[in-house]
């Protein structure tokens, strides 16, 4: 297979490329962002090749009609020009007619004749390239900041355009796979958050019918329920800390996954810490929540030793513990837990803002909630399972497959089964 290298400043010059920087900071003002609207990528939105959709800002139609120019399409990558370089965010159909943000900096290919944008993409999650930009855009202390320059600067090496198409195939076969697993699990959970409205929200468990209504200081509520604090309902057990000499960072035989909360966003730091210092341990359907930052969210799915970021709530009676899940992952509650927390001087979530009333279902309903419910929960893991063996294998594949060190005709497409049987 013959490799062509270039750079995309190669690329700019041929006219089969563009960069382009977001708008000036007086031609997008804050005064500009509205509450509904056309959606705009900025740096915090940006992440390995993919959008977060986290705290996405909005303007209106007569903005984006003012700074046209900058509207995204299909296809278009999008850099951080600050703290973020190593990042990047390939634009699909569902972000079309996105807005480029004012921290952000726009690739977008003119002509594919000679290379795919989804092939670039893939180039930029390779190690090799995202060391390379931090040492590009490095100034010392300085934040790492990006500019067109480096990005005309960026070095290509490409197979023919048959290739390329090869490659893009066979990792976009693993991404859909990922996302339609994560779809599933958006949905399984979407399903167990309404159950529980429908049954201890609106009162509309099996029988409710048949059930008498009695007064309380929370308003109406079921015969056979009780209004109790919730810390009565619970043991609080906050996490431990190893000393950092301690951890390691591949795993090891004598050591135990080592839980701390930003590893519910991402697998990208995992930590292990020797099994004698095990001092807090949970299990994957255990329930646990941040103590800090975002105090009061509720977490599960992560087996090992938690540290001191977390906290994990046990029921004292296990009948209870679906409906204790379902409780606290509400919006309601975890924006209670978080005001209480911050209320501190020093803000972090105690038992002590556990202490306040909250509805008691009968032990009975409880119990048939965590039957229908908990099935729910382990086909969630098991996607979860499936879901980092398929990136496992992707992120193995990726590098091998844009280097050229091995054949793409020797890759099969993978699928679920295979996925399964990883």
């Amino acid at each position: 297979m013959s490799w062509n290298n270039i750079t995309v400043g190669d690329l700019v010059e041929r006219a089969e490329a563009e960069v382009k920087t977001g708008p000036f900071g007086t031609q997008l003002r804050a005064s500009d962002y509205v509450e509904t609207g056309t959606p705009v990528i900025n740096v915090r939105n940006i992440g390995f090749g993919n959008i977060r959709h986290d705290k996405l800002e909005y303007i209106p139609d007569d903005v984006v009609t003012r700074l046209s120019g900058h509207l995204l399409r299909k296809g278009d990558i999008v850099f951080g020009r600050k703290g973020a370089v190593e990042r990047h965010v390939y634009i699909t159909d569902a972000q079309n007619r996105w807005f480029q943000g004012s921290d952000c900096l726009r690739l977008r290919l003119l002509s594919e004749a000679n290379v795919l944008s989804k092939y670039l993409s893939f180039t930029f999650l390779t190690h090799e390239h995202q060391s390379w930009m931090m040492q590009q855009c490095s100034h010392g202390a300085t934040m790492a900041s990006l500019n067109q320059d480096i990005i005309k600067r960026i070095p290509l090496r490409l197979p023919s355009i048959e290739q390329q198409k090869i490659i893009v195939d066979i990792l976009s076969t693993y991404d859909d796979l990922i996302e339609n697993n994560t779809r599933r699990i958006d949905i399984l959970e979407e399903m167990a958050r309404l159950l529980y409205e429908e049954w201890f929200v609106h009162f509309r468990f099996p029988g409710h019918e048949d059930v008498s209504f009695k007064e309380s200081e929370l308003g109406e509520i079921p015969e056979g329920w009780e209004v109790c604090k919730l810390i009565d309902l619970v043991d609080f057990i906050g996490g431990a800390q190893p000393p950092k000499s301690q951890h390691i960072y591949e795993a090891k035989e004598g050591y135990v996954r080592f839980v701390q909360n930003r590893d519910y966003r991402s697998d990208g730091y995992l930590t292990y810490i020797p099994e004698s210092k095990r001092n807090k341990i949970c299990g994957r359907l255990d329930i646990l929540v941040d103590k800090y930052g975002e105090a009061g969210k509720a977490r599960f799915g992560i087996a090992g030793a938690y540290n001191v970021a977390l906290a994990k709530i046990v029921p004292k009676n296990e009948s209870y513990r679906e409906w204790l899940r379902g409780f606290l992952s509400m919006t309601q509650t975890q924006e209670y837990l978080l005001g209480a927390s911050q209320a501190a001087t020093r803000p972090s979530l105690n038992k002590g803002h556990f202490n306040f009333p909250v509805v008691r279902p009968s032990e009975s309903v409880a119990e048939r909630f965590g039957h229908q419910v908990l099935p729910m929960l382990k086909l969630m893991l098991a996607l979860k399972d499936k879901t980092a063996n398929l990136r496992a294998q992707r992120d193995l594949l990726l590098p091998k497959l844009v280097s050229g060190e091995i054949d793409v005709s020797e890759i099969p497409m993978p699928d679920d089964k295979e996925v399964e049987a990883a």
